[in-house]
């Protein structure tokens, strides 16, 4: 396993190995489907993950899981070693404890919220809760598709990183000031919609700067900068 900037669907290059693995029990290497479960961790036969037993980087990346990566095994299909065909990018939640709640979205469009009280984590159907005392921060990297982004007043830190795709922010908070231009210094990009309805009034603080910062990075041409728009809903 490791990270890669490349996405499941694109040719999967590991840019920094995580951890090596040896399948040996004769059930799994049978022909068919199989479900193999790891510890994460820094121990032995535990697989290190980003924030989570190594270091967490500030990119958007992907987790990939590569079988067979130089094609050692002999196979009836015309795959270049390291392609799809071998490799899979994970989708879900992670988290150990007193450290982060990582998201990772999938490369279709995806609907994902984080709620306040317990860190609460809908991601396309399924729910991930944790102790907010045991949790230093969520860190969303929702990838390519069209994702729909809800934050419903979560007291832990919250990083997005929206990637490909016309995203949405859905800002669900009571009475509170969303700073755009602090919320990019601190990892918010690539959304294209920030929905800012509520029980109470919500604020917005903006300049220009932050609005291309947070859009441009995947949707706007450099050579199209000064007409950058994003559109919020109050």
């Amino acid at each position: 396993m490791g990270t890669g900037t490349t996405g499941p669907t694109e040719r999967n290059e590991i840019d920094e190995p995580l951890k090596i693995l040896t399948l040996t029990a004769p059930g799994d290497l049978t022909i068919g489907t199989h479900t193999v479960s790891f510890v994460i961790g820094t121990g032995a036969g535990e697989i290190p993950l980003p924030g989570a037993g190594t270091t967490e980087p500030a990119t958007d990346y992907h987790i990939l899981a590569l079988v067979d990566p130089l094609n050692l095994i002999g196979e009836n299909d015309d795959d270049d070693p390291g392609t799809s065909n071998n490799a899979a990018a994970f989708v879900g939640v992670y988290h150990v404890p007193g450290a982060g709640v990582y998201i990772h979205g999938s490369p279709a469009s995806d609907d994902i919220s984080v709620t306040v009280g317990r860190v609460r984590v809908e991601i396309n159907g399924h729910t991930y809760v944790y102790q907010t005392d045991d949790v230093s921060n969520v860190v969303l990297r929702s990838h390519a598709g069209n994702d729909v982004i809800r934050e419903e007043s979560t007291s832990a830190s919250l990083q997005v990183i929206g990637g490909r795709g016309d995203n949405e922010l859905h800002w669900d908070s009571r009475g509170t000031l969303l700073d755009l231009p602090l919320s990019v210094a601190s990892g918010l990009t690539g959304v294209a919609v920030i929905d800012l309805t509520g029980a109470n009034p919500n604020q917005l603080r903006l300049d220009y700067s932050s609005v291309v910062d947070v859009s441009a990075e995947w949707l706007v041409p450099e050579d199209t900068l000064p007409s950058v728009e994003m559109r919020l809903q109050l």
